[in-house]
């Protein structure tokens, strides 16, 4: 097959998907650009055939702009995304793919929509589907889910939504991304890892893999290393994932005067990511919106399956793969005194810590597979073509 994914580069998501069909199909990759093509290269996985296709700059005036009422409050709301929808056309009719699969909602999947190609996928991802309240008349919305043929979406929370949003209920599909059981696992831990990162591979490493944006809150874990690092001398802290709050989370950090305990590693390649999970050892997980929709999480997903005990924010959803007093324990969202208390806790109890990882490792092998949900996808874009 010929797939043209279109979406967020910069995440890790949105790469895995890419690289796990670039291994047997032809795969392009359409995103708003912030730096080279080679560097963005660099963020995949080596050998990945996969080609990219940058769409213009968004400082450029005469791109088409997404709707101010589709808007996406991850992205800051104020600098909502702009994309070039005449270099995407162009880029479709050289291409010729069978088949376009955009990820995020409602800015990528807004664009797609609107070059009227089939058959279309759209992704409802976790937090892209909290735009409710920018599209009060869900006008805009239901005309980009009237374009497209099948709408994932990664649970009955996430279905719900979509149909507030006028999203045709038999449009969508509920599958969970599940994660690569085989590559996410407690073997991959690397002490040598370690000491690049921190200079010390005996440190004990507290990580958080998240797209750096205020909706995210990963403020909360920032301000909670202080009262933690008084505790332990032992404990280092990593944050995986670029975005625009780097700058202001990195000056947090030296304002608290803890940024040498701190390492801001910007995106990994999600061929790398296993070791940087298998490395840490306990796994914090901050946002916490009040709707539904997000599931688990992949990140979150893949440090269970990583074999990593889990301190995590209380949302919904999450309660899927979070069991207090089982693999983990729920802190209060916003409150870093409630997490570094959670964090300090578990940390204190190095049996408990033993075997709420065991037990991770454990719901993961149960309830993610990424491979066969992927074999699943594959049928669906094989019926999709053929109903063409």
């Amino acid at each position: 097959m010929r797939i043209l994914i279109i979406g967020n580069v910069y995440s890790l998501h949105v790469r895995r998907w890419a690289e796990h069909f670039a291994s047997d199909h032809e795969v392009h990759v359409a995103y708003l650009p912030k730096n080279s093509e080679d560097e963005v290269k660099d963020l995949f996985g080596k050998g990945m055939n996969i080609n990219l296709v940058p769409l213009g700059n968004p400082s450029v005036t005469t791109l088409k702009k997404v709707p101010r009422k589709l808007s996406m409050s991850a992205f800051g709301g104020k600098h909502y995304i702009t994309l070039g929808l005449k270099e995407l056309k162009t880029a479709i009719n050289e291409i010729k793919p069978d088949l376009i699969h955009a990820h995020y909602l409602p800015d990528y999947g807004w664009l797609a929509s609107q070059t009227d190609f089939h058959p279309l996928v759209l992704h409802a991802w976790g937090f892209t589907i909290l735009f409710k309240g920018r599209d009060k008349d869900n006008k805009l919305s239901s005309q980009m889910f009237s374009k497209a043929d099948l709408v994932f979406a990664g649970d009955d929370t996430a279905k719900d939504r979509l149909v507030e949003y006028g999203c045709p209920p038999e449009k969508i599909f509920l599958q969970a991304w599940g994660v690569e059981t085989t590559r996410f696992t407690p073997n991959a831990s690397s002490s040598e890892l370690k000491t690049s990162l921190f200079g010390n591979g005996d440190l004990r490493v507290v990580t958080l893999v998240r797209h750096l944006v205020d909706i995210c809150n990963i403020d909360t874990l920032v301000r909670a290393i202080p009262d933690i690092v008084n505790e332990f001398d032992d404990v280092r802290f990593m944050i995986i994932g670029d975005g625009p709050e780097k700058k202001d989370l990195e000056k947090l950090a030296k304002d608290l005067k803890i940024d040498n305990k701190i390492v801001f590693t910007g995106n990994i390649a999600n061929a790398d990511l296993h070791k940087y999970l298998a490395s840490s050892d306990l796994y914090v997980d901050t946002p916490h919106p009040t709707k539904g929709g997000g599931g688990i999480g992949v990140a979150l997903m893949e440090a269970m399956s990583s074999g990593l005990p889990c301190v995590v924010a209380k949302r919904p959803g999450a309660e899927a793969g979070v069991r207090p007093g089982f693999n983990g324990q729920f802190f209060k969202g916003g409150d870093p005194k409630d997490l570094a208390q959670k964090t300090i806790a578990l940390l204190n109890d190095m049996d408990k810590m033993k075997t709420y990882g065991d037990n991770s490792r454990k719901l993961a092998l149960e309830i993610g597979d990424f491979t066969k949900n992927m074999d699943i996808v594959v049928t669906l874009y094989e019926k999709l073509i053929g109903d063409q």
